[in-house]
């Protein structure tokens, strides 16, 4: 497990939206990536302190701080998935606008959370056997879950997390025999 103040999950080149990785090698940097999630969950879990044991729904004490890893570190596991999912299924930006340059914007990668769910929908509509797997709204329900966890420390106790990463788990499963 990576010391937190010395390494961050963040795949991407900074300042862009480009990966630092190959996508061929995303799908192992994101079971890398939850393995230590499960080491900071477990940490996480501890609720001794000074002999003495507490009930925390969140984690022990300090406690509080491996469960916010966690869930970010998760969160970025799976949006790594699918971007690869949408990378081998040649799904580019969606998002076009008003100016030049957001004109150029379908010919680019993904650029972020919005942009994965408008790909995420032309993927669905595009290929009906990847439709039946329902991506869209498991991406969506997962975010909602990890991103407010890695933010907000009261929106979900540490085994509703767990439950999320073993969604995170399955789909990076299920990418793998694709």
């Amino acid at each position: 497990m990576a010391d937190y103040n010395t390494h961050h999950p963040w795949p991407k080149v900074a300042n862009t939206q480009d990966y630092e990785l190959n996508y061929d090698e995303l799908l192992g940097s994101s079971e890398k990536l939850l393995q230590e999630v499960d080491q900071y969950l477990e940490k996480a879990t501890n609720t001794t302190y000074e002999g003495r044991t507490f009930t925390y729904a969140r984690g022990g004490p300090g406690g509080w701080l491996d469960y916010k890893k966690a869930a970010e570190i998760a969160w970025v596991a799976l949006f790594q998935a699918i971007d690869l999912l949408l990378h081998k299924n040649n799904i580019t930006s969606q998002h076009g606008g008003r100016h030049e340059h957001d004109k150029e914007m379908p010919t680019r990668p993904i650029l972020g959370n919005y942009d994965r769910k408008l790909a995420l929908i032309k993927l669905e509509k595009e290929n009906e056997n990847l439709a039946s797997k329902h991506y869209y709204d498991r991406y969506v329900s997962i975010t909602a879950g990890l991103r407010n966890n890695s933010n907000y420390y009261t929106k979900q106790d540490i085994e509703l997390v767990k439950w999320e990463v073993a969604r995170v788990k399955e789909i990076v499963n299920e990418l793998k025999s694709l």
